[in-house]
């Protein structure tokens, strides 16, 4: 059973969401080393997630799309348009049986992203526990398929890392 699992089985209900802002940059008061690898407990008790990512030229997965992904979280992208259609060229499900997802398809980034606001106000009317167990088997798939992926990067990463620890 998960955070999310037990969240959404005690009826987690949206009169009592506060949203907070998530920080995962380096603290300015307390400068120290970043352990990317631990998610602040707030990322285990949200239920969705609005990923900000970079307006260039092209889509790229970054950590934020991967900590979706691993964390089988909902979420509503703020970027790059064409940025689901990615996610679903490489395998992976998006929840346009669940949201409007036509936003990603939008060229100019400010009416994209009041078509992204709109999916979150839309999450906002619904009952979560209905809205997870419409997401939990693309939440599901997108977990195995980013560890699949994960395992497939294994022999890069140690090569890297072993190149790295021999200089």
């Amino acid at each position: 059973l998960t955070v999310l699992d037990s969240m959404v089985s005690n009826s987690f209900k949206w009169q009592y969401w506060n949203p907070t802002r998530l920080y995962l940059d380096q603290p300015t008061e307390n400068p120290g080393p970043i352990h990317w690898d631990v998610l602040p407990l707030e990322f285990n008790n949200s239920f969705v997630q609005l990923i900000g990512e970079s307006l260039g030229q092209g889509v790229f997965i970054t950590e934020k799309t991967a900590k979706v992904l691993f964390g089988r979280r909902i979420f509503i992208f703020f970027g790059t348009s064409g940025h689901l259609q990615h996610l679903k060229t490489l395998g992976f499900k998006t929840f346009d049986g669940i949201l409007d997802e036509s936003y990603d398809n939008e060229p100019d980034h400010n009416k994209r992203f009041e078509m992204a606001w709109k999916q979150v106000e839309f999450l906002a009317t619904q009952d979560p526990v209905e809205i997870y167990q419409l997401a939990k088997p693309i939440l599901d798939h997108n977990y195995e398929l980013a560890k699949d992926i994960k395992t497939l990067m294994t022999p890069a990463y140690n090569f890297i890392q072993n190149r790295i620890n021999s200089l």
